[in-house]
Formats: structure tokens, sequence, C-alpha cells
């Protein structure tokens, strides 16, 4: 049995046929305005996330770096005297390939990109200028910073003593592909490399400072002996990173 609004409500529909069409026509145009409203703003959010965070690494995995302690024993007791920390190195990442075989097939993980990085300068012809060396494997951050499609001039080519540098460096040092640059560290390595290719992240501070090159080439120049300074990560679910994260702590 239908109660009495509804049927209240049916008499009114069934006799005013022409307002009944128009409060449908309404009912249509504001559920189809709704649906377009929420499309609208799910593709505006999406593209504003990927414009922002997606060309750069969600989760990082970094060696930990240990405090110093000075322990005297005393009979059967500890004292603890306390340490000045003096500057020290950056930590690395030892063996990082049976890490990096666990992150390939953790959930919700959909880059992982093992990397190398470290400062220096560049010299050609005598000038010189400060960058930022970054070994990669190509493959696979290619799909987190988008490196082949940036690549304008030259070739998306690493191996060997190529690499790859931006175009505001390219041309304050007026280099091209094909030319021949000395990259020099901090600690004093130095090498010299060939120029496969050169990028534009439209991006003036990555422009003028970032230089790629294979992983391997980067682990012998800063004299790494196969570690890497971290692991970056990609997901699916960027707002999800800190539980993600968390997750990756507790199995590494």
């Amino acid at each position: 049995m239908f109660s009495f609004e509804s049927m209240i409500a049916w008499r009114f529909l069934k006799e005013s046929r022409s307002q009944t069409i128009l409060i449908l026509l309404g009912i249509i145009i504001g559920v189809s305005v709704q649906i377009f409203l929420s499309s609208l703003i799910s593709g505006l959010q999406q593209n504003l996330i990927e414009r922002t965070v997606g060309d750069s690494p969600h989760i990082l995995l970094k060696a930990q770096e240990n405090s110093p302690q000075s322990i005297l024993q005393k009979r059967n007791q500890s004292l603890v005297i306390p340490v000045i920390a003096a500057a020290k190195k950056d930590a690395y990442i030892l063996s990082y390939q049976s890490i990096l075989k666990k992150l390939d097939v953790f959930p919700d993980l959909k880059v992982v990109s093992p990397l190398v990085e470290g400062s220096g300068f560049i010299t050609k012809a005598q000038v010189s200028r400060p960058v930022v060396v970054k070994g990669i494997f190509l493959d696979r951050a290619d799909r987190i910073y988008k490196i082949i499609q940036r690549v304008n001039t030259g070739k998306a080519v690493l191996g060997g003593t190529g690499v790859l540098i931006g175009k505001s460096l390219a041309e304050d040092l007026k280099i091209e592909t094909g030319s021949i640059i000395e990259i020099r560290t901090s600690e004093g390595n130095s090498g010299t490399f060939a120029v496969n290719g050169i990028f534009d992240f439209e991006n003036a501070a990555i422009n003028s400072s970032w230089i790629f090159m294979d992983i391997f080439r980067s682990q012998a120049l800063f004299d790494l002996n196969g570690a890497i300074s971290r692991i970056e990560m990609q997901i699916e679910q960027v707002f999800q990173s800190e539980n993600i994260g968390q997750k990756v702590k507790k199995n590494f």
C-alpha cells in the first residue's frame, strides 16, 4: 500500500502533466550539472597533482645515520659520555640491489628508482660552474622526471661517459651535443664526459645545475664502491604517501 504522501504526490504529478515534465527536466538538468561539476573538479585535481608532484618522487628511502656514542665500561656499569658530532659525510645505501628487488614488488609503489647524487663543478675551456650530478638508471628515472621527452637537442642516451645537461648550463658554457666536458667532485675526483643531449625542464635552477649520467659511472666518479645515495619512489595515491611511507619504513 502507498502512503498518504505518495498518493498525494502521484495525483499531483498525474493531473499536472506540464508541470511534471518541467520538474523532471529540472531534476535531470540538476543531476547532469552535478555529474559534470564532479568530473570537472576531479579532472582539475588530477591535473594539479600531475603538474605539482607528477614529476618528482613521493617517497624517499635513505640510509640511516647513526649518532656517535662513547661508552666506557666500569665494572658492571656503563657510563655514557656525550660526544659532540663532528662534520660527517653523507650516508649511503650499500647492497641496494636486494632492497630494489623487494621494492619492485612492494604493493602501492608504481616507480622505484635508485639514485646517486653529488655536487661538483663542470669545466669547459677553463670556465667552471657548480653542478648537481645525478646518477640514474634512465628507464627507471624517466618514469619520474620525464627526462626523455624533455631532451630537445641530441639524444636521451646514457652509458659510458655520456651525460645529459640542462639548457641554461649549455648556453652559459656554450656547450653543444658532442662537446667534451670535465666534471670535478667536491672530493677532488674528476672525469671527462661527452654531452649526448640537452634537456629543458622549464625550471631555471634545474636547467642551470643538473647533470644526468649513468648510475655506474657516477658511482665510480664519487668513489662509492657500488653504493647509492637514496631510492626514489612514486605511488598511485599521492595523498597516501605518509601511510605507504610508514609501511616501507617498517620493512626496511
